[in-house]
């Protein structure tokens, strides 16, 4: 797998999706890739990134959060939201652009995703891609030949960034792009990216409540609002998200996974297993250790 283009490193990377050895580098921008098929699964740990991949060529497996494995194929884009859990399977050499972003924060992205509001509640989300039209095939195809040719030019390429999203606009209906943005959808975008950049940074939902500096009560139905379940039920989700990226590492042992989500009791971390996972702590390492 070789990187064509020398990475953008306006915003320092702290996140990464690997393939092997970790050379999807997240930093802000766009990146063009070549991979070979049939390497093993990469991991992705999206952190503070989302990341939209368009694929120009070949044919990969990628698994999500809770999704299972699908297969994707050339002229498809897949959208990733901050925080994602992702594995990664080229099945065939591979031709790609990746987009990585920190926040809907340009005036055209931030419209696109605003807007999506009200046509949210007529989907039901599915982890699956968006095909892309003549026109943004048009779109990223040129954007390839920029970024195999070395141009690194921040001004154009925060052009062709908000390009992106004006087509999108025009060429997909409403419903397509609720569901390509789902995970970021929603009423209040400042208020979900809040969210989403401390949540790993507290111990427990109270933590998070208190640096949001707004009263309990309110922080509470605007997060039932936004995110569709309670605080406690979704940083619960993410902690076992996070045991389920961990124990897919080679050579994991109990200790780790208790250190990923900084629990120091064994019997407290077996009760979490067992409620969650239905196995003990010995028993998931040893089912994963089996899938691989």
């Amino acid at each position: 797998m070789k990187n064509k283009t020398p990475s953008r490193d306006i915003v320092n990377a702290d996140g990464y999706l690997s393939c092997g050895n970790n050379l999807f580098d997240l930093s802000y921008g766009f990146n063009y890739v070549e991979l070979a098929g049939g390497g093993g699964d990469g991991i992705a740990r999206s952190s503070s990134k989302n990341v939209i991949l368009f694929i120009l060529s070949g044919t990969c497996t990628i698994s999500y959060d809770q999704y299972a494995p699908r297969e994707f194929n050339s002229f498809e884009m897949i959208f990733f939201p901050k925080s994602s859990l992702i594995t990664f399977r080229a099945t065939d050499n591979m031709k790609l652009v990746y987009f990585t972003f920190e926040e809907m924060s340009t005036a055209g992205s931030r419209k696109t995703i605003e807007r999506l509001g009200a046509f949210k509640s007529k989907v039901e989300y599915e982890f699956k891609s968006l095909y892309m039209k003549g026109v943004i095939r048009d779109y990223i195809l040129q954007l390839s030949s920029y970024l195999k040719s070395g141009i690194d030019c921040a001004q154009l390429l925060d052009i062709k960034q908000t390009e992106f999203f004006i087509l999108l606009r025009y060429f997909y209906s409403g419903e397509e792009q609720a569901m390509f943005f789902y995970p970021v959808v929603g009423y209040d975008l400042t208020f979900r990216n809040f969210v989403l950049d401390n949540y790993q940074k507290c111990y427990n939902a109270d933590e998070l409540i208190r640096r949001s500096h707004i009263t309990k009560n309110t922080f509470v139905i605007k997060f039932k609002k936004e995110f569709g379940m309670t605080v406690y039920q979704w940083m619960l989700k993410q902690m076992c998200q996070k045991i389920l990226l961990k124990v897919i590492e080679p050579n994991i042992t109990i200790r780790d996974l208790m250190d990923e989500i900084s629990i120091s009791d064994n019997t407290h971390f077996n009760r979490i297993c067992r409620r969650h996972f239905d196995k003990t702590p010995k028993e998931l390492i040893f089912f994963y250790t089996i899938e691989k």
